[in-house]
């Protein structure tokens, strides 16, 4: 996962020379909106050349993966396209697809045997076909690759931006109750990305105590009661 700027979590390109941005989302900062026009905006800019005409634009994919369920409907797959607003049955065709995948999704009916293996694998790392086994594999060998993992974001700068989103959140309520709740989250959120890396109770109590300054025996409440949770 690259950080920032005009990089991308996955960047691909297909033979039909449409462009795909791949992004993951573990936590619902409620701006998935702003978010996705954000790398949209830088994937389209790549997608034109000086040279072409409009109508040469290549199509554009931005598709996040998100371990929450944005729209609260309980669906896989959410799709958002652009609409007149005069006659909502008329689509503006842009080129710009957006596709919100959710782990969290209640009914799987809609979408195909893969497709749920997939977002099973990101909610418990549940492996259950050959594609999610190929995945985790390719998942182990990048998180054993000091070469490749340099390239990615790291569990630090993820939590980096989880206490800016905590501090503000803690801000704007001005109330202890708010930074407390943020300061949950900012650690259990830490607490489940070392977890997903394999490490041990202490190592993770430890790590996530030395990085956010905090006492290893708070980490250690909220890592345990994050284990009774499930």
């Amino acid at each position: 996962m690259v950080y920032r700027g005009v990089r991308f979590d996955v960047y691909v390109k297909d033979e039909n020379g449409r462009m795909y941005d791949i992004e993951m989302q573990v936590v619902n900062h409620h701006d998935l909106g702003k978010r996705i026009a954000y790398y949209q905006n830088k994937l389209s800019s790549k997608a034109l050349k000086p040279s072409q005409k409009f109508f040469e634009k290549n199509d554009t994919f931005v598709i996040f993966v998100c371990d929450f369920d944005y729209f609260q409907l309980g669906l896989p797959v959410y799709h958002t396209t652009m609409r007149l607003k005069e006659d909502l049955n008329k689509i503006v065709d842009t080129g710009e697809h957006n596709v919100i995948l959710n782990s969290r999704a209640k009914d799987f009916s809609s979408v195909s045997p893969e497709v749920k293996a997939f977002l099973e694998y990101v909610r418990e790392n549940k492996v259950s076909n050959e594609f999610t086994k190929d995945l985790d594999r390719e998942v182990k060998k990048i998180k054993s690759s000091t070469e490749v993992r340099d390239s990615f974001m790291t569990w630090e700068e993820k939590l980096a931006e989880e206490r800016y989103y905590a501090g503000k959140e803690a801000e704007e309520k001005g109330m202890e109750k708010g930074i407390e709740k943020g300061k949950r989250e900012m650690v259990v959120n830490a607490i489940k990305n070392q977890k997903k890396l394999g490490n041990s109770r202490q190592d993770i109590i430890n790590s996530v105590a030395d990085f956010l300054s905090i006492d290893k025996e708070e980490v250690a409440k909220y890592y345990d009661e994050e284990m009774l949770v499930k």
